[in-house]
């Protein structure tokens, strides 16, 4: 059965919504940026909807850190070093743009 948007947000509140959005809809590789540890979990947030969703920290690479794009396919998250490293030289690169 597929339900409305709204439904989701109205039952479920967004983080509801956005988990129907990517197990149900979207039945794609996901891709995060790791944002920061909060106790067990790891904030992350989805790089096409850049909604932040609670991972579990031992769901993730005991390598995995802060800054990192982790590649999500079914259960399994692996770390993505060549966009990670993509991402850290475009931020580096805005970053020295505001100091010229």
């Amino acid at each position: 059965m597929k339900h409305s948007p709204g439904f989701f947000r109205r039952h479920f509140g967004i983080l509801g919504y956005a988990h129907n959005i990517s197990t149900s809809e979207r039945m794609i590789n996901l891709r995060y940026v790791l944002d920061r540890f909060e106790g067990a979990f790891a904030i992350c947030e989805d790089m096409e909807t850049r909604i932040t969703v609670p991972v579990n920290k031992s769901d993730l690479p005991k390598e995995a850190k802060p800054g990192d794009v982790l590649d999500k396919d079914g259960d399994s998250y692996t770390i993505n070093l060549e966009e990670t490293l993509t991402r850290k030289e475009r931020i580096q690169k805005l970053f020295e743009s505001l100091w010229s």
